[in-house]
């Protein structure tokens, strides 16, 4: 997979990623989903595309989903058509919830995914100050404590 520009975007103590659900021709459903600020989608099986739907109606690099300006924007690279909600796009299309796109033989429902963010886990950085004499007892015998 393609080096990825982080796209974890934290609002109000959220995390936003980009989910895309996928269904063929037979009604075989599969979702993935990014982190990502650009998804690209084609038939090539290589890095570049990080959806591959493989058909003869589809490019070797199809179209791309882009998040920009907090809006979802499909993108669509060359001759072929890609469809939304039954209207073929030539232009960059801003994505809403229930878009249904359509690119050869598949059809792709894009949402935002929102979590809440995880914090990381609280440890005590304090560390307890000891007596070096208190801890000398516990030392084993032999050792000594640096005083510096």
């Amino acid at each position: 997979m393609r080096e990825a520009m982080s796209f974890v975007k934290h609002i109000n103590k959220e995390v936003i990623m980009i989910s895309v659900t996928v269904t063929d021709k037979d009604g075989v459903t599969t979702t993935s989903t990014f982190d990502k600020v650009e998804i690209m989608i084609g038939r090539l099986k290589d890095k570049s595309n990080d959806i591959v739907l493989w058909a003869e109606n589809v490019q070797r690099h199809h179209a791309r989903i882009v998040w920009h300006d907090n809006h979802l924007i499909l993108i669509h690279l060359n001759c072929r058509d890609t469809f939304v909600n039954g209207h073929k796009i030539l232009n960059p299309y801003v994505l809403h919830e229930g878009d249904k796109i359509v690119i050869g033989d598949f059809t792709l429902k894009v949402d935002l995914v929102v979590e809440p963010e995880v914090a990381p886990a609280k440890t005590d950085a304090t560390i307890p100050k000891l007596d070096p004499r208190e801890l000398a007892r516990t030392l084993p015998c032999g050792s000594s404590v640096d005083r510096k």
